[in-house]
């Protein structure tokens, strides 16, 4: 963020009212605190934002239809489906045997167990 207001992309007000003071009770290894312990207040975050893992590619419905289609088996394209219905890895997915899924019509109980 200070980054941000140095390059004029934030305001100056804008960082004072997303971080607040706070003291380093430990101090990394290697960290200087400086004479009377000057440096050991530092600039925290008040609003911490989760971000994704810029490495990952997510696949479109085209490119999902398209797998669907060009799968031989169906076995393929259950799996193809599976993994994208439920967001599971290819070994949970593979790992699933029968008794693992409840087959009961009724809505009340899980469908896994």
């Amino acid at each position: 963020m200070a980054f941000g207001v140095r390059m004029g992309w934030v305001a100056k007000e804008l960082l004072g009212q997303l971080t607040e003071p706070k003291y380093l009770r430990y101090l990394p290894p290697g960290y200087d605190p400086g004479e009377d312990d000057q440096r050991r207040t530092v600039r925290s975050r008040l609003i911490k934002l989760a971000s994704l893992d810029a490495g990952i590619e997510w696949l479109t419905i085209e490119q999902i239809a398209r797998l669907v289609e060009v799968a031989r088996h169906a076995r393929d394209r259950f799996l193809v489906l599976l993994l994208w219905g439920t967001g599971m890895r290819i070994g949970e997915a593979l790992r699933l045997r029968r008794e693992d899924c409840n087959r009961s019509p009724t809505p009340r109980r899980s469908a896994a167990r």
